[in-house]
């Protein structure tokens, strides 16, 4: 990652999974939010991280310096893309069936 590139690699690693931690405590907030219309903005914005994410995740995995290759890391991460896909698409039609669309 740019901002990651001049450090070494276990501190890399380290300050990499130590952003994950504020993001999605970020995101979790936000979807435990009183207003329906948050949740759900929020719940689309998350769908659409992790989804990135898998793809950020994939286009990286050929790179010559990427360190991220245990088998569960990639479960985990192409795991919650899919998942995630799966839940946006269920979102965006039944918004479209309850709207008449």
């Amino acid at each position: 990652m740019p901002l990651l590139n001049r450090l070494l690699d276990e501190m890399a690693h380290v300050a990499l999974l130590s952003l994950h931690i504020p993001v999605l405590a970020g995101v979790f907030w936000l979807m435990a939010f009183a207003s329906p219309r948050l949740q759900h903005w929020s719940q689309l914005g998350f769908d659409a991280f992790l989804i990135g994410h898998g793809g950020v995740y994939w286009l990286m995995s050929e790179h010559t310096l990427t360190m991220f290759d245990p088998p569960h890391s990639k479960a985990l991460i192409y795991g919650a893309a899919v998942v995630d896909a799966l839940h946006l698409g269920l979102t965006l039609q039944s918004r479209q069936t309850s709207d008449g669309l």
